[in-house]
């Protein structure tokens, strides 16, 4: 008689549990629920799928994100249309459903900024102000005129409706204008026809307090603190957290710096002529508020700053949370509990809780490597014998190295060394 482990025999069932759940999501009709279909039939599949930001508005967009696979040779299989009221980001359906192991400026560079690209990643809008479908691309993608060409092919397939392309930067526009790839015959639908013209577009609507700045054009350098309110000319493709977000060329809607702004819950708006108006309040303490009759931006009064720090004091508080440096034992994963996070971190903690989660039945079908944690009181030992903790100090308060970029990158180097 065969003999197998229980872990040969759990892996077999979470491995079988998994294919039933990827197959039944791919059964045609009923999408509600489903994590994907391979093609949108009708009004009501896309509806089953699709998301809403800013229900109710004029700018109400109901859309869903697609991920094209390029290694898959069947044609019925190759686009998944992503249930969008389950995930937020390509990235997380991509990763949970399996179809890449890549994580972070791996994932982001294979995968929006080179040409030979295992995926194409965007999303179909419904846009409600002219009655049409178009499908976009994230602003930063570089994509060229044979992969937006490719995607519209793919789509075209799989999608109930006719749907055109709305570039969403300038390296897009200038990719579909018929260089060399075919791109032309893709149809194509300018900002100008989507979007109507405005001096104001509340994106998120909120109100905060923060210092003003004013930005030409992010770079790698580009160094953003927590508590300012950004006036940019030209819309950023990433962010950092911040206050508040002013832009004054339009972006979509559905930007990933939008969609941050959102999660953050700041005041985010599109804003004409913004730099200019006010120059003035650049470096001060301002009152930023987004409404959708109109917005706020002026001076914060004496009360306004004074609750400002009072939060701000709270939340330094948060972030540094206790930590218990005297422990210095090196401990597995499986002798980790939630109440050792201040010996370890929540990330390890959490782990050890999941590893007798699963060991208790309450949580099944996850594995969790084995592992250990250095705790944090290494950390400090090493900093302490090596006279980095004075250093951190000093230059924790020297507003230039806060503030300065290039001041910052030197000295950082100065100091590892």
């Amino acid at each position: 008689m065969l003999r197998y482990s229980r872990l040969a025999v759990k892996s077999a069932f979470a491995l079988i549990l998994m294919l039933c759940l990827l197959t039944a999501s791919a059964q045609p009709g009923g999408a509600q629920g489903r994590r994907y279909l391979h093609s949108i039939a009708g009004r009501t599949e896309f509806d089953a799928l699709s998301r809403i930001y800013y229900q109710g508005r004029f700018s109400a967009l109901p859309h869903l994100m697609f991920v094209i696979d390029r290694a898959e040779k069947d044609p019925r299989r190759r686009i998944y249309f992503i249930n969008s009221k389950i995930y937020t980001f390509h990235k997380e359906f991509v990763g949970a459903s399996y179809l890449s192991l890549e994580r972070g400026q791996e994932f982001y560079r294979h995968n929006y900024l080179e040409k030979n690209r295992r995926f194409i990643l965007g999303t179909i809008v419904y846009q409600t102000r002219i009655g049409k479908f178009t499908f976009e691309l994230w602003e930063g993608d570089l994509a060229d005129g044979e992969i937006i060409r490719e995607a519209w092919e793919a789509i075209s397939r799989t999608f109930f409706a006719p749907v055109s392309f709305k570039p969403n930067s300038r390296h897009q526009e200038e990719a579909t204008n018929g260089a060399g790839a075919g791109a032309s015959a893709v149809p194509r639908l300018p900002a100008s026809e989507v979007n109507p013209p405005v001096d104001y577009l509340p994106l998120n609507n909120s109100r905060n307090i923060g210092v003003l700045r004013i930005i030409d054009r992010m770079s790698d350098e580009t160094i953003i603190d927590r508590n300012e309110i950004v006036i940019f000319r030209e819309p950023p493709i990433s962010l950092t957290p911040l206050s508040g977000v002013i832009t004054t060329s339009f972006s979509t809607p559905l930007s990933h710096v939008n969609l941050l702004a959102r999660g953050w819950g700041i005041p985010n708006a599109y804003i004409s002529g913004a730099a200019e108006m006010f120059k003035p309040l650049a470096g001060k303490f301002v009152y930023f508020e987004t409404r959708e009759d109109g917005y706020v931006l002026r001076p914060a009064d004496q009360s306004e700053t004074q609750d400002y720090g009072r939060r701000l004091a709270r939340r330094s508080d948060l972030l540094t949370p206790e930590a218990d440096l005297d422990f210095m034992e090196l401990t597995p994963l499986d002798k980790q509990r939630r109440k050792d996070s201040i010996r370890f971190g929540a990330k390890s903690a959490n782990l050890g809780e999941m590893i007798h989660a699963v060991r208790s039945g309450r949580v099944r079908g996850i594995t969790v490597p084995p592992g250990l944690t250095i705790p944090f009181g290494h950390y400090q030992k090493f900093i302490e014998e090596n006279g980095l903790d004075r250093t951190i100090t000093e230059l924790s308060g020297n507003d230039r190295f806060n503030h300065d970029p290039a001041y910052r990158k030197v000295h950082s180097h100065d100091c590892a060394k």
